[in-house]
């Protein structure tokens, strides 16, 4: 196990339950390790709990960062075309909150 993955099983096992902020964070950072190492059906599944569980929040930068990182997860996994579709949504809750810098770095995320 991965120093990265040590870390991310501390803040699981540490993160109530009711604490979506942190339940979001442990999954996707979760989902990356999982993906670069090429495990990616679980980070897959991961990345997208993690954005099931941040959609019905009042905090846009915070569902709009869960969908960047499930799509970044996506596209480790060779689905360009679904990363895409989460970059695209990732964008426009940003521009909904007025956050033109994440906006910014959501559209070049989409262009690398």
């Amino acid at each position: 196990m991965s120093e990265g993955e040590r870390s991310a099983a501390v803040a699981r096992d540490l993160t109530s339950p009711g604490d979506v902020l942190s339940q979001v964070l442990w999954r996707t950072a979760t989902a990356k390790i999982l993906a670069n190492g090429g495990r990616y059906d679980e980070a897959q599944l991961l990345a997208g709990q993690a954005s099931a569980m941040a959609a019905p929040s009042d905090w846009l930068c915070i569902r709009a960062d869960a969908l960047l990182d499930q799509a970044e997860v996506l596209s480790m996994a060779g689905r360009d075309a679904d990363a895409a579709r989460a970059v695209d949504r990732a964008a426009q809750l940003y521009a909904l909150e007025g956050d033109t810098a994440s906006v910014a770095r959501a559209r070049a995320a989409a262009a690398t």
